[in-house]
């Protein structure tokens, strides 16, 4: 049985989600895409009423089910002298919130711990966190306070394609179950880095969660460790 504090969670994350999808859909084009009448939505979206938790886990399925994450995250992008600004991605609230939802719907109960690296994707890795009631973690480029103890753990291959991260070994202890996410993939050396550094302080990669990814080369990276459920939200060629 849900916890009641889930159930309510629930309810606003759906109120949040749909206030957000309206900034770009009608009213009209939310009851054609959820079956649920405007005026309704309407309420739901402001506030004025609360949809019951049955039929908020309804509307989340729906949303889950019929908008395209790929696209959405695609018709976010922008490129600068012709490189890709992932900022526009990572720093919508849309995206982030039905990404976290996504993640949420795969992997709840399956995880105690979120792992990803210090880049522009810390605000989606700390939404996931929250909705999958996990501990975040963070590594580092550089050892943060002379204090602590810390994982250190590279990934890829030199001459060029070496990155080296640094994860406080009081976060990770043997027996976590842990979701590596990150904003980008490409090689894969971010990912192999954070596995080999979970895999260090004992605990178990469960799944690796990437916004945006470029060829096969990460997927293949993972496998070779062993880690097989991996998704890319938006790949490309």
């Amino acid at each position: 049985m849900a916890k009641k504090i889930d159930t309510l969670r629930l309810q606003l994350s759906v109120v949040e989600i749909l206030r957000l999808l309206h900034r770009d859909m009608s009213y009209a084009e939310l009851e054609k895409l959820l079956g649920i009448s405007r005026n309704v939505l309407a309420q739901y979206a402001t506030g004025a009423r609360i949809p019951s938790p049955s039929q908020a886990r309804v509307i989340l399925n729906t949303i889950l089910s019929r908008i395209n994450l790929a696209s959405l995250i695609a018709s976010r992008l922008r490129a600068t002298r012709s490189i890709a600004d992932l900022e526009y991605v990572m720093l919508d609230p849309l995206v982030l919130r039905l990404v976290s939802a996504w993640t949420e719907y795969k992997y709840k109960e399956r995880v105690d711990t979120v792992l990803s690296a210090e880049t522009i994707g810390v605000p989606l890795a700390t939404l996931v966190a929250l909705a999958l009631d996990a501990r975040l973690v963070l590594a580092r480029r550089h050892p943060g306070s002379p204090g602590r103890e810390y994982i250190r753990s590279e990934g890829g291959e030199q001459p060029f394609g070496v990155k080296v991260f640094y994860v406080p070994r009081d976060s990770l202890s043997e027996g976590s179950k842990v979701l590596l996410v990150d904003d980008f993939a490409r090689t894969g050396a971010t990912f192999e880095a954070l596995a080999k550094a979970v895999k260090r302080a004992g605990g178990k990669v469960v799944g690796a969660v990437v916004v945006i990814a470029i060829g096969s080369e990460w997927r293949k990276r993972l496998e070779r460790l062993g880690i097989s459920d991996v998704h890319a939200l938006l790949e490309l060629s």
